[in-house]
């Protein structure tokens, strides 16, 4: 595309509240800006802000508040509160954090008072309330009159300049270029489209007395700002309301879609510079409504209204909105109607969505509704096909119009002649205009080609009102309102019957009627050829550029030749530089101009020869991709050296067999041929298929029964996946499931292939497993789907060259609320093959395993990353064990530090891969652990003197009472302050409280164990902390268990709380003593953390996990017994 997109995307406009059937809104809507072009997906955002409402007061409610302060934006109560006591009530209980004013003070005092400008007040809130329901809260008081969120607006594109040629609305030639959809999806292609004529007549307005319109007539642009020091641009000054400042600099990180805005209505003209506006000589008054962020918010407008009207702008142009009814955001009600009041004609646009109504503020009663006009003579539509229509857009039965921009459509409203909710007149878009200067915006440069959306619409129109209001600087805006709609070109189409019609309004804008045309002047020449230059013959296509409309034409060639058309074609034939001379002249006079050294023809040279081909060796069958790099060629004709051929300029062709190749380019023009052979240029082994297991599990969701490691062979040794069940919501449940594996594929392969066999379970709802593949671990390609409850085997191909690692991922299909049976996909057999290593080629050698460390007994699977497709295998674990298996599996039963070998053979040789010290096995007896075993707490005492006991049990690990240990802990009441006793031979300790004056449940807590040799282990606890009442909590916990009961199942938690930051508890149940092991793991299946590995009693357990130095995101945690294995999802948030 020629344009980088900004998010904020001018009339592609968010719905806001109840509107003709729409939704209310309560949640984030598609957003997908059609300056972006068409796509298949939109953003998810958010239509209001998160930490803002605004709220009116009554005037009743005013006068007795203590809100009657200063008007100057922010200013604030000096208490911070209102005066008001249920309002300041609401405030404690929302946690208000200021209440401000959120406007200037109008200049029409009296206008602002009788609109309720002054009892309107911006109420701030923590980041992340929930906002409807404070609305819902503030307007239900008496002293309220208006609550609203701060609603987000959603930015719905002859003189000298270079791009003025280009312009179909000003003069339409049928100068567009015709949209490239499925390649560029730009207006790339060299054919053009348009119906000459239709266009709004600007070269014959500007001969009117007004010329080009005046200077002190101002159009503010209430969008994203304005490129600062834009040549192309007159501005006077303006206001940055979003972030509170005189900067209107269109610096955000959203821009340049106000700076489009600009240039579409008032480029200046006849500087020699890109783009030329409808109005080229009047001002813009930069008005930016988007804070630093790039969003842009209905408080922002409203102050932008204000501040426009007061400080003299003629116009307002607004190419934005969002879909509300008059009414529903009375702030901006009061704005526009206090702008209309001052004297400003307003325009907005219309949207595209192709809707049959338009948005908000274009249906407001003082506002002109504008939409879009294709260069065909038609309203812009969208395409009848909804897989070509971005989200959100309608079709449209017509379907889309010759501009080709089938992605968007210019909305339309109602039946009703001259209402609100109707449209008014159309204006031209997909125009050239300014851009931010340099990089940023949407293209490289100063300019944007191809500004499009009723955005550009909008502004065109604009230009035009400013041109009226230069002619008949009295007019009222309603003066000018009726002479555009009443001089405006009726559209008669396919949807539109003469007259005014729903569709197009009254027509299209018409500048030059609109300001009663200028009469008749004489012409200036102007004119462009294309090509410039060339190789001999070279003809030239010339275009007349003059205005003023001149009836007769003189070109002059410098070869001698000459030509009266008016845009004729002539070809040189002999190589030169040439001056081309253009007079033009009408009844009024003449002029005439002469570009020296215009067309430049190079001599006829015969072509030089020159290629490459990459690659130039590999795996047959191996695809070269060759690019002609001859200069002067017309015509190409190559050898491939295995008798094939081709004629493309740079052909890809693939080499089947095995063998070395001499490649030959022969070329051709008109002036000769050259030819080049690179002797065996290209080397192709044979090739062999290698399959690749799995390297590692990488669970997510659901339940996992075996491994990886039974995935390696089709011996019905399987590993399967069950679905758990979504208990988040107390009514949207359903069951789900998500786990991922690596694959670690050699460089070099060829053809690629992933096969699983497998099948998923015969009752439950009927989910089917779909199988994905990812190189970076978040983007996936759906390659295969289970769907069979009979075991067979799926295939699906892998773009070529993929190698490194590859995740693969298997998720269940169906996640509709309801669906709760636990479905189940058993995989036997799951590889990626490739080809590629050469026949004639030894092994090389390499392994993994997993784990590399832990307590015996330590089981490790092991996992061949040979290359070169070995045919056996000799594996040496280092304590004496070995195997003959591609990827056995061990168990470690002894401490020690062990060294693995793996010897790797094929026919043509053998090779090792030594790891020195790889796995390290410890044992788990070596430490002596303590742990709570009990704590009883008991009240003594009387009346005022109160003391709680607490007596704790301290055992070892194999359940022996610990003398000596000092234990920590602390009362919660009457102090928190930390206490200590040390246990006695009978390893208990009985620890008192301080005095309380009344009545309380006693609670201890265990803190800390120290004993010197010993280590004190939390995780295993029976009791952390407990109370007189009997309540117990497990280590680290905060559930409190009122009996200490023997679960009936084993049992995975949620963790709480989630999200968290650092630390979350997680706790589980064991009906029969286990051993347990319960690890961490990041989203990419790597471990970062064990918290248990030990055999744990039966009951219910709690152990913490402390997540500092951790980073944001999601992460794993997966228990693991003799019998049972279940993996959940929590979520770190800093």
């Amino acid at each position: 595309m020629h344009r980088k997109f900004i998010a904020l995307s001018f009339c592609l406009l968010m719905i806001l509240t109840p509107l003709f059937g729409a939704s209310a809104a309560d949640s984030p809507r598609v957003f997908a800006p059609v300056q972006g072009g068409f796509v298949g997906t939109g953003e998810n955002v958010l239509p209001y802000a998160p930490d803002r409402i605004f709220v009116q007061f009554t005037s009743a409610s005013y006068k007795v508040s203590s809100l009657k302060i200063n008007f100057q934006k922010g200013a604030e109560p000096a208490d911070g509160l209102t005066g008001l006591a249920t309002v300041d009530a609401l405030s404690r209980e929302f946690g208000v954090l200021k209440i401000s004013r959120p406007y200037m003070e109008p200049k029409n005092k009296i206008a602002a008072v009788q609109l309720g400008v002054d009892r309107w007040f911006r109420v701030d809130l923590s980041p992340g309330a929930d906002i409807e329901a404070i609305v819902a809260r503030f307007a239900a008081d008496p002293n309220v009159e208006y609550a609203k969120p701060d609603y987000r607006a959603f930015p719905a594109v002859t003189p000298s300049d270079p791009m003025y040629a280009d312009h179909w609305g000003h003069n339409n030639t049928a100068q567009l270029p015709d949209l490239d959809w499925g390649g560029t999806y730009d207006h790339t292609l060299p054919n053009t489209v348009g119906t000459p004529g239709f266009d709004a007549n600007a070269p014959a307005a500007w001969d009117g007395s007004q010329g080009y319109g005046s200077s002190s007539v101002i159009v503010a642009i209430l969008d994203s700002g304005v490129d600062a020091g834009h040549p192309d641009l007159n501005q006077v000054a303006g206001y940055d309301f979003g972030d509170n400042d005189s900067n209107p600099d269109d610096d955000s990180n959203a821009p340049g879609h106000g700076t489009c805005c600009a240039g579409v209505a008032a480029a200046i003209a006849n500087n020699g510079l890109g783009a030329c506006g409808a109005a080229p000589g009047v001002s813009i008054m930069p008005c930016k409504c988007a804070d630093s962020g790039g969003s842009l918010y209905f408080s922002y407008l409203d102050a932008a209204l204000y501040w426009a009207a007061d400080n003299g702008a003629d116009v307002i142009s607004m190419s934005l909105g969002a879909y509300a009814n008059v009414g529903q955001l009375p702030a901006t009600d009061a704005a526009l109607e206090y702008a209309a009041n001052a004297g400003c004609l307003i325009v907005a646009a219309t949207s595209n969505d192709n809707f049959n109504y338009i948005s908000y503020p274009a249906c407001h009663p003082d506002v002109m509704a504008i939409g879009a006009a294709s260069p065909c003579g038609d309203r812009k539509r969208s395409s009848s096909s909804s897989t070509e229509c971005n989200p959100g857009v309608d079709t449209d039965p017509n379907g889309y119009t010759c501009d080709g921009e089938r992605w968007w459509g210019s909305c339309y409203g109602s039946t009703n002649q001259d209402g609100s909710d109707a449209v008014d007149i159309l204006g031209p878009t997909i125009l050239p205009t300014t851009d931010i200067q340099g990089n940023g915006g949407y293209a490289s440069g100063d300019y944007s080609p191809f500004f499009n959306g009723t955005s550009c619409a909008t502004p065109y129109v604009a230009g035009v009102a400013a041109l009226v209001k230069s002619k008949n600087p009295t007019w009222t805006p309603a003066q000018i309102r009726d002479e555009l709609r009443n001089t405006a070109i009726d559209v008669v189409n396919v949807e539109s019957g003469s007259g005014w019609d729903r569709y197009s309004g009254y027509g299209m804008v018409d500048a030059e009627a609109a300001v009663g045309g200028g009469g008749p002047v004489a012409p200036v020449a102007e004119f462009s050829g294309s090509p410039v230059s060339g190789i001999e013959p070279l003809t030239v296509d010339f275009v007349d550029a003059s205005t003023g409309t001149p009836t007769s034409w003189s070109w002059t060639f410098g070869d001698g030749g000459t030509s009266t058309q008016q845009n004729p074609s002539y070809t040189y034939n002999v190589a030169g530089s040439y001056n081309v001379s253009l007079s033009v002249s009408n009844a009024v006079g003449s002029d005439g101009i002469t570009k020296n050294g215009y067309i430049t023809v190079d001599p006829c040279v015969a072509p030089t020869a020159a290629f490459s081909g990459t690659p130039t060796s590999g795996y047959a069958a191996l695809m070269v991709n060759f690019t002609d790099e001859s200069t002067g060629a017309a015509s190409w004709a190559w050898t491939f050296g295995d008798g094939g051929t081709s004629t493309q300029q740079n052909p890809s062709y693939s080499y089947a067999d095995p063998g070395t190749y001499s490649v030959s380019l022969s070329v051709t023009n008109s002036c000769g041929s050259d030819a080049i052979t690179m002797t065996d240029y290209i080397t192709v082994e044979e090739s062999v298929t290698q399959k690749v297991y799995a390297s590692a599990d990488i669970p997510v969701i659901g339940t996992v029964t075996g491994s990886y490691a039974n995935t390696f062979a089709s011996d019905n040794s399987r590993e399967t996946i069950t679905e758990v069940t979504y208990t988040g919501h107390p009514r949207k449940q359903y069951s789900y499931a998500e786990h991922k594996w690596s694959f670690n594929v050699p460089a070099n392969s060829s053809d690629v292939t992933f096969s699983v066999e497998g099948s998923r379970t015969s009752t439950g709802d009927g989910d089917n497993f779909i199988f994905a593949y990812s190189t970076d671990g978040s983007v996936y390609n759906n390659l295969v789907t289970i769907a069979s409850t009979t075991e067979q085997t799926y295939s699906a191909t892998l773009p070529t060259g993929t190698s490194g690692t590859v995740y693969i991922r298997v998720l269940d299909s169906d996640r509709s609320w309801g669906n709760l049976t636990n479905d189940a996909v058993s995989i036997d057999e799951m590889y990626i093959e490739v080809m590629g290593g050469s026949s004639g080629s030894a092994p090389v050698a390499a392994f993994t395993g997993t784990p590399t460390s832990g307590d015996y007994p330590l089981e490790v699977t092991f996992v061949d990353q040979s290359a070169n497709a070995p045919t056996s295998w000799n594996w040496d674990f280092g304590d004496g064990g070995g195997s003959t298996q591609q990827n056995p599996v061990y168990t470690y039963n002894a401490a020690g530090t062990y060294t693995v070998t793996l010897t790797a053979t094929n026919e043509y040789g053998t090779d090792d891969a030594i790891e020195s010290g790889y796995i390290t096995v410890t044992d788990p007896g070596s430490t002596v652990y303590t742990h709570v075993d009990d704590i009883v707490v008991i009240q003594t005492g009387s009346r005022n003197k109160l003391y709680g006991n607490a007596t704790v049990t301290i055992l070892d690990g194999g359940g022996s009472p610990v003398s000596g240990a000092v234990v920590y802990g602390f009362f919660s009441a009457p102090t928190t302050a930390t206490v200590t006793g040390t246990t006695g031979v009978d390893g208990t300790v009985t620890i008192v409280s301080g005095r309380q004056k009344v009545e309380v449940d006693f609670c201890f807590e265990v803190t800390n164990v120290v004993k010197t040799g010993t280590t004190y282990d939390e995780g295993s606890n029976v009791v952390t902390r407990s109370c007189e009442s009997g309540d117990v909590f497990s280590a680290g916990d905060r559930f409190i268990l009122t009996e200490r009961e023997t679960p009936d199942m084993f049992g995975l938690s949620q963790n709480y709380p989630n999200p968290f930051n650092p630390v979350t508890l997680i706790s589980f149940s064991l009906p029969v003593e286990s051993r347990v092991r319960l690890d961490i793991f990041n989203v990419k299946g790597q471990l970062v953390a064990t918290l248990v590995n030990k055999t744990v009693d039966a009951g219910y357990h709690v152990t913490e996990w402390n997540a500092a130095g951790m980073s944001s995101g999601i992460y794993l945690y997966r228990l693991k017994t003799e019998n049972f294995t279940e993996t959940k999802k929590m979520i770190l948030l800093r």
